[in-house]
């Protein structure tokens, strides 16, 4: 069986996306931001009251940190995955390209370009499949290998889900 299909910087940022909307990591970053404004807020009174300027420079601080802060919780995660695409399109020589995962007897093969990864069939721990029609295997080192039940250009999703069932043994 195979699957193939194009990686293009819309998908690859998807990938990434899927992450970035953990709520822990939202709320988090939330926590960290509310703490941080109650504390310039506190600063900026105590500054005002006291009309000392050592209690300026903490605001002035505070308000560095609630910028981190919004950048770390909204923007971090895109500008580094627009890095990674960047170097790996470079990598393989343009801007898209094609990703092809072949399910052989003993492993799955994942080719991109030159890069070749194989995956033995015991390290794929479970399979989740969703309305969208991604199928993510995930192995035992925390790796995700995505498919697309559209996508196979040998087989289709009804004798994957039979084939990989038996070779993970669930």
């Amino acid at each position: 069986m195979k699957n193939e299909f194009e990686v293009t910087k819309k998908l690859y940022h998807s990938w990434a996306g899927e992450n970035r909307r953990k709520k822990s990591r939202r709320l988090i970053f939330a926590g960290w931001c509310i703490m941080i404004v109650l504390l310039a807020g506190m600063t900026a009174f105590f500054a005002v009251v006291q009309k000392d300027f050592l209690f300026g420079k903490f605001f002035l601080c505070f308000v560095l940190m609630i910028i981190y802060c919004i950048y770390r919780a909204f923007f971090h995660n895109y500008v580094l995955t627009e890095k990674q695409y960047q170097a790996h399109s470079k990598m393989l020589g343009g801007k898209n390209w094609t990703r092809t995962i072949e399910f052989k007897e003993e492993e799955i093969v994942t080719a991109e370009g030159n890069v070749t990864v194989k995956t033995p069939y015991s390290e794929i721990s479970r399979m989740e499949c969703d309305d969208t029609g991604i199928i993510r295997l995930y192995t035992k080192k925390n790796m995700v290998i995505r498919l697309y039940k559209d996508k196979f250009t040998v087989g289709n999703f009804e004798k994957f889900k039979v084939f990989i069932n038996d070779k993970i043994g669930v």
